[in-house]
């Protein structure tokens, strides 16, 4: 049996590469930025005109690197956790996560999912934000709903859902 579930849509797909471009670029403006000012900072004449003391200097250059570098920290995770496609294959679930350059599959055995959960967000803004958890072999996936974003079969989607509370039910896990 091979059922795809979801697969995010192409315009998501550019979507979440052009934010990645954008903070690859800011973390390396970011860490050009703190170099210069570990050279130069205090040396502008609105500064006094004297080299600030090296501590000053590799603090505000450190601020500054990171700054830059928590922006990818975070895109890193958010890359190696949201779910591009969701797949049943047999008694493998393979999840295809966004990745820095391309997708990348993981395969699981659907004893390894834990739980799925909704994480929908409905908050002062008029936009509704439906989000799943999946827990696989204890790490988390997430992926949007929204259509905008992901065609789901949600028929199949259901129908995994309802396969993983029936092995719940089975192993005596409520």
């Amino acid at each position: 049996m091979n059922n795809m579930i979801a697969s995010i849509r192409p315009l998501a797909v550019w979507k979440i590469r052009g934010i990645t471009a954008v903070l690859v670029f800011w973390a390396i403006v970011c860490v050009l930025l703190s170099h210069d000012i570990y050279q130069t900072y205090g040396l502008l004449p609105a500064d006094g005109g004297v080299l600030k003391p090296l501590e000053n200097r590799v603090a505000f250059s450190a601020f500054v690197t990171m700054l830059g570098l928590a922006g990818l920290v975070g895109m890193h995770w958010f890359l190696r956790r949201y779910v591009f496609g969701l797949q049943l294959i047999g008694e493998q679930i393979v999840i295809t996560v966004a990745g820095w350059l391309t997708p990348h599959s993981l395969n699981f055995h659907i004893s390894e999912l834990t739980s799925i959960s909704y994480l929908g967000y409905s908050g002062r803004s008029s936009r509704s934000a439906p989000f799943y958890r999946l827990m696989v072999a204890d790490r988390g996936f997430v992926f949007d709903v929204n259509p905008r974003h992901l065609q789901l079969d949600q028929d199949a989607f259901s129908s995994l859902s309802e396969e993983l509370e029936d092995a719940r039910m089975r192993m005596g896990i409520c």
